[in-house]
């Protein structure tokens, strides 16, 4: 623009003094005529060069911007063509997209079926796929920027001890879930990419403290069951919990026979309106030891030291072990007292009596009065049986306080804030919370 309006006024400069020098003297002589008629096509030409110039500088600019664009579209097309045909894409077109396509990724799971698979869907919903790690994705079929969810318990092959490499075989992220206690079965500084959500304390940088029983609720819980309890949760609404037939008294399904959970159960099989029944191998132990405990109850209920078997629980669990809730739907208590106490260490045992609508009798660590209302449960403290043998008995004889707990009393401790802080793993639930916070850690964000 510049260069332009030096132009004009220079051709304004020319030709006016010429004009007004023929007018006044009208001595212009033909060789002045033919110098100024010069100028002028010098000037002219002078311009349509510029013009020209700044013309191809433009098309060339609109090129550029064209060529990037359609390289751009280009490579994403060959991504998701690859993708769809494949199941995969290769590292190499990766790498050569825009920060802004780097989000595509396909996730994996490997390990225990039925909670790695499900909280690879549940916190990477958003990949191209989600499917199982096997031997046929080993070498170029993944990439860095692709996912996997590891399960500690199980195995990625079935020729290899439970995950056995998985850091040195996957080249993308790596996120290890567990559900059990257990110290973590691989060192989480193997590798700059290796995350995991254990019992572990809470850094927000390779570990967040996750719970079992609350990544099952979250994620693990058939679609119509999740949407009934979280609709209870959410809303704090205690006219939405569910209900039973409470036609009997306590059921307890372990196999794992503890011996604390074993004589907790033969005790409590002695305070019921009714038989304590048993839906799983362990049968309760050590009677003659726990009726002398029993004392001080026997003479404020009725003493039914019967234990049977519950015959349904073999067609009922026949439908998967997310299904458990069901075992449950007949009693008043439920035992469901964790293997061990240790800090973050709760599993899916407490959240399947809620579901079933029945008062959960509830051994393990202390965090969970930091998820739930603690007046809607019973706290068996092994060291101090007789407070909750108590409460029980009591519960058993004034069916008003019984319904009371179980009707009128919400589930959770804080209601929303505690569906943030606790089962915030999808994106329905707190907003997900905790599921951004995994997905920053992880670098995805």
């Amino acid at each position: 623009m510049l260069l332009l309006q030096f132009l004009f006024r220079h051709i304004l400069h020319t030709r006016r003094p010429t004009i007004r020098r023929a007018n006044a003297s009208n001595i212009s002589g033909s060789g002045g005529t033919m110098k100024s008629f010069v100028s002028f096509v010098a000037t002219l030409f002078a311009i349509m060069l510029c013009l020209l110039l700044i013309g191809t500088m433009i098309n060339m600019r609109l090129s550029i911007i064209a060529n990037h664009d359609t390289s751009w579209l280009a490579d994403l097309v060959r991504v998701k063509e690859q993708s769809q045909t494949n199941h995969y894409y290769n590292s190499s077109v990766t790498k050569e997209l825009p920060s802004t396509s780097r989000r595509l990724y396909h996730a994996f799971w490997c390990g225990h079926n039925g909670f790695a698979d499900i909280m690879a869907e549940c916190l990477f919903n958003d990949a191209q796929s989600i499917q199982r790690f096997t031997e046929n994705h080993l070498g170029n079929n993944h990439s860095q920027h692709d996912v996997m969810v590891a399960s500690f318990e199980g195995r990625c092959f079935a020729h290899t001890p439970r995950g056995t490499n998985i850091p040195t075989l996957f080249q993308g992220r790596v996120l290890y879930v567990s559900g059990e206690p257990a110290d973590n079965m691989y060192p989480l500084d193997v590798r700059d990419h290796i995350y995991s959500l254990t019992h572990n304390a809470d850094d927000g940088k390779r570990n967040i403290r996750s719970y079992f029983g609350t990544m099952y609720t979250s994620c693990g819980l058939p679609p119509a069951t999740s949407s009934s309890i979280f609709s209870t949760l959410t809303n704090n609404n205690v006219t939405l919990k569910v209900q039973n037939t409470g036609e009997r008294f306590l059921i307890y399904t372990h196999s794992r026979c503890v011996p604390y959970r074993e004589e907790a159960f033969a005790s409590l099989s002695q305070i019921g309106r009714g038989p304590a029944y048993r839906g799983g191998r362990c049968k309760g132990s050590n009677m003659s030891v726990m009726v002398s405990i029993n004392k001080t109850l026997t003479s404020t209920t009725t003493n039914n030291s019967k234990i049977l078997l519950d015959e349904e629980i073999r067609s009922k669990t026949s439908k998967g072990w997310r299904q458990n809730h069901l075992l449950f739907n007949r009693y008043r208590f439920a035992l469901v007292m964790e293997n061990t106490k240790q800090d973050g260490y709760i599993t899916e045992k407490i959240v399947n009596a809620f579901l079933a609508g029945c008062v959960p009798i509830y051994y393990g660590s202390l965090e969970i009065f930091d998820i739930f209302n603690p007046n809607a449960f019973i706290y068996y403290d092994i060291e101090h049986p007789q407070v909750a043998l108590e409460r029980v008995a009591y519960l058993e004889k004034n069916e008003t306080a019984y319904l009371d707990v179980l009707r009128n009393e919400p589930i959770l401790k804080n209601g929303n804030q505690t569906i943030r802080d606790f089962f915030s793993y999808s994106d329905d639930l707190g907003h997900g919370h905790l599921k951004r916070r995994i997905r920053q850690m992880m670098g995805m964000l």
